[in-house]
């Protein structure tokens, strides 16, 4: 069995590393790393690697994002043309429309710095256009009907 060099403990044979100081005892460069400095104790820790995702996984939750968009959009969509018409909806479409450009180019110059991956730039701008857009509908009907049979439809 062989000795650490730095600190003297016996070492498996085969080893990298020293178990008690944590210093490289196989091949490659040994770290200077003085007994019990911060850095021998975390070289001894054995962190576990992280998980393998699938190949497709990622797709797939992109593909389901997706999904839930279309659906969630075709509904809204729905509602609105029945509310207020086709015209009404195609105007309210446009100026909704309107003003992205100036938002996204302060995103993008705010986030000049530390760029997000342009995937989650566009997810996040279709939850607040789609889904959050779609959960207040929802939840303004409820209340809404909620509040005109306590109070009438006049009111």
């Amino acid at each position: 069995m062989a000795r650490c060099p730095s600190c003297g403990a016996e070492v498996p044979a085969g080893a990298r590393f020293c178990g008690q100081c944590g210093t490289v005892v196989g091949s490659g460069p040994a770290p200077p790393a003085a007994s019990g400095s911060v850095a021998a104790s975390a070289a001894a820790v054995a962190w576990p690697l992280p998980a393998v995702r699938p190949a497709g996984t990622r797709y797939l939750a992109w593909g389901l994002f997706g999904a839930v968009l279309f659906v969630l959009a075709l509904i809204q969509m729905a509602f609105f043309v029945a509310s207020g018409g086709v015209l009404a909806f195609i105007i309210a479409s446009i100026a909704a429309v309107l003003p992205v450009p100036v938002y996204g180019a302060l995103i993008l110059y705010l986030d000049k710095h530390e760029r997000e991956p342009a995937g989650l730039l566009i997810a996040a701008f279709l939850w607040g256009a789609i889904v959050a857009t779609f959960f207040s509908l929802v939840s303004n009907t409820i209340i809404g009907t909620i509040v005109a049979s306590i109070v009438g439809p006049q009111a």
